[in-house]
């Protein structure tokens, strides 16, 4: 296997996610780490493909799939003549694809086989990155800094499934199995959240209380509300702690 790394546009690990071509980008990915952009072949280029498949723990006829793919959309090109395979760079996808953001991230694999949950992790820390900065913008120009913003455990932060979803475009169970996936693998980690049910005045509600809060509430979240010793609480969504490190480039 490849001992190399890469620095991945943050958007090409969500194009993967979203339109389920996370082993076409492997396959993308491998070709870029084994070369400098050229990969000379002999006889016939798909004999190849069987060592790619053992690489990347897929069926050959997967691999071969993925490869005529990557050419259709011309993430490669091939040169007959010179029998070379050419793996266009990040630049040429990110103005292919009309990426915005210079995010990016350092992938470093042994192997390929957490690609899909990595990718899970770092769609779900971009944007819940994305989401911490624009609600603390919003605090600040309200100047309630101090009475409007949360405090969470170091390095943790919420995102829920619903949020992830819209972001992404997705089901909020598609969503809730990125978060499974990112956390089964240890990208993540995620905290239970839940919170005291406070009036106007910040005055807790005590249990008594629990029938007719859960009236109140409606029920689309009355599933949430929860009795604690003495007070209600409320499931929140999950807070998130990133074991990966996101950074921006100036150029791909």
């Amino acid at each position: 296997m490849v001992n190399y790394y890469t620095t991945i546009p943050v958007e090409l690990c969500e194009y993967a996610l979203v339109n389920r071509k996370v082993n076409h980008t492997k396959l993308y990915l491998l070709l870029k780490l084994k070369s400098s952009g050229h990969i000379k072949y002999e006889l016939d280029i798909f004999e190849c493909a069987k060592d790619w498949a053992n690489e990347l723990q897929l069926n050959h006829k997967t691999i071969v799939n993925c490869f005529k793919w990557l050419i259709k959309e011309k993430w490669i090109t091939i040169n007959g003549i010179s029998k070379a395979i050419h793996i266009k760079g990040y630049s040429k996808l990110f103005t292919k694809l009309n990426f915005k953001s210079k995010t990016a991230i350092k992938y470093d694999p042994e192997n390929f086989s957490d690609f899909k949950a990595f990718c899970c992790a770092v769609v779900i820390i971009y944007y819940r990155n994305k989401k911490r900065y624009f609600q603390k913008q919003s605090v600040a120009n309200m100047e309630r800094t101090n009475t409007n913003c949360k405090t969470y455990p170091k390095g943790f932060y919420t995102i829920s499934c619903n949020y992830l979803a819209k972001c992404l475009g997705v089901s909020k169970t598609t969503a809730y199995n990125f978060k499974k996936e990112a956390h089964k693998v240890g990208f993540i980690t995620k905290k239970k959240n839940t919170v005291f049910i406070t009036d106007d005045n910040g005055e807790r509600y005590n249990n008594s209380h629990y029938h007719t809060y859960k009236l109140y509430r409606g029920k689309s979240n009355a599933g949430r509300i929860r009795r604690g010793r003495k007070y209600l609480k409320i499931v929140e969504a999950d807070l998130i702690k990133s074991n990966i490190h996101l950074k921006k480039k100036r150029i791909f």
